[in-house]
Parts: C-alpha cells; structure tokens; sequence
C-alpha cells in the first residue's frame, strides 16, 4: 500500500482503515516556499528524520511525545523522557 499510512491518533472506535500518506507532498510544497518550516506529528507516525520531544516541552501536562521535522536543525534531549506515572 504505497502512498498510505495506518491512522494514529484516532479516537477510540474510529480507529481502523488508512490515511493518504500527505507527508511528502506536504515537505516538498513547503521546501519549495524557501522559508523555515517545521512539521508536527502524532507518536508513532512513519516520519524520518523526525526529532521526538517530551510532550510537557511542548504540550498540556499528560499529552504523548509528539514528533517534529524541520528544515532547520531540531536539537532533542539524548535520553528518553524520563516522566513516572501522571505528569
């Protein structure tokens, strides 16, 4: 199934079927442009080269890690969030 990717983030009971991989044509439209650009996606997307951040960096407390790809160096912490139980 080239082109599509299995739907994350989904609420519970609409999970299942695909979406249309967007990634590419969305990277390329945005590298056309020329300016900076950063794209964010859900945990667990098909997403080379993409920088995962501890969700409280940058999300409500309790949120997932989501995942960052820019056209400029996006710097993440070395280790793995280290967060135990509710945040």
């Amino acid at each position: 199934m080239s082109g599509v990717q299995p739907k994350l983030g989904t609420p519970r009971g609409q999970q299942g079927g695909t979406n249309p991989d967007l990634l590419p044509a969305t990277r390329a439209a945005l590298e056309e442009i020329g300016r900076p650009w950063v794209i964010e996606n859900v945990p667990g997307a098909p997403m080379p080269g993409a920088a995962e951040l501890c969700g409280t960096n940058v999300r409500p407390a309790g949120s997932a890690a989501p995942l960052f790809l820019g056209s400029f160096l996006i710097l993440a912490p070395a280790e793995p969030c280290c967060h135990r139980g509710a945040i």
